[in-house]
């Protein structure tokens, strides 16, 4: 799909007031990264890894002078184009604060939350939204994929970094390139974000031997693709609940390679989590690569390759 169709398909879910001045200020899709927008505030646009404010005029801008705000009845028909004029239909998403665009962009959500015996049950009167723009980056993983023989030689691996230095866009083309290298690839993609799923169809390019478990507890899926689809690799993002590393013991132990993501600003923080700290330990891991933005999302500061 090209940039400009990208972009079309995309704007198509703002509403025409918003999509208009969307359309200027939006020079180049590849660049766009986030837009916020919240009731009676300001819409912030992430351009080019800076942070704009969005003219009345479509203009990006430093200041908050003339910038455009959001109001309800905007956000109100933003939700229902998105929710194709049924909020019931997408409940279940609305529950964990996020929709699916068509792209498979995300939109984090947030309002008056209505809960039944303590349990999430949808969300009402929207306040604000998060619209994350879901790029894909083909070769990104190259540099990583020359440290660590995954395609020759397999092996567990472990993507670390704060969050917003690119994990899930490594993990995404590192399961492409691993998938298109001959190996069954599982992904439990717990929120929508590794294969951006639209009605069930991968927004982003993951390979031909990839498998996507969409909208699972990490948990449930690891534990339903070992038992159903016998793969080679099973790729999760932000590991870290004890359930969660308990199934990726189970799968280790059935032989099967894990690639999975973590937050940790460091080597430090990242031994001080007790669970991953004790899978290092005993080198489960053969791969570790740190992340950072101190040359732009996605620099990679330091891959570790512990083959036994």
């Amino acid at each position: 799909m090209c940039g400009m169709k990208e972009k079309d398909l995309f704007l198509r879910a703002f509403p025409a007031a918003l999509r208009r001045l969307l359309e200027t200020a939006v020079e180049e899709f590849s660049c766009l990264q986030e837009v916020r927008l919240r009731v009676g505030q300001p819409v912030f646009l992430t351009y080019d890894n800076r942070e704009w404010y969005l003219g009345q005029d479509g203009r990006r801008r430093r200041e908050a002078a003339q910038s455009f705000r959001m109001t309800q009845e905007l956000l109100r028909e933003m939700l229902s184009f998105l929710s194709n004029y049924s909020v019931y239909a997408v409940e279940q998403e609305l529950r964990q604060g996020f929709l699916t665009m068509p792209g498979g962009h995300r939109v984090g959500i947030c309002g008056k939350l209505v809960t039944e015996n303590g349990q999430a049950r949808t969300l009402r009167e929207v306040s604000s939204m998060n619209v994350r723009v879901a790029h894909s980056h083909p070769g990104c993983a190259d540099a990583v994929l020359r440290r660590l023989p995954l395609l020759s030689r397999p092996g567990n691996v472990l993507l670390v970094s704060p969050p917003g230095c690119g994990k899930t866009t490594l993990l995404r083309d590192l399961i492409r390139q691993l998938s298109a290298g001959g190996y069954t690839v599982g992904v439990v993609d717990e929120r929508s974000e590794i294969a951006a799923c639209y009605q069930g169809v991968p927004g982003q390019e993951l390979g031909p031997r990839t498998d996507v478990l969409d909208a699972t507890p990490k948990a449930v899926g690891m534990r339903m693709l070992l038992r159903s689809m016998a793969p080679d690799y099973i790729a999760v993002d932000e590991i870290g609940g004890e359930e969660e590393l308990h199934e990726l013991w189970t799968a280790l132990y059935c032989g099967c390679h894990l690639i999975a993501t973590c937050h940790a600003a460091d080597r430090a923080e990242l031994l001080g989590k007790p669970g991953l700290s004790e899978l290092l330990k005993k080198c489960c891991f053969q791969g570790v690569v740190f992340l950072s933005r101190s040359k732009g999302a996605g620099t990679i500061e330091e891959v570790e390759w512990n083959a036994t």
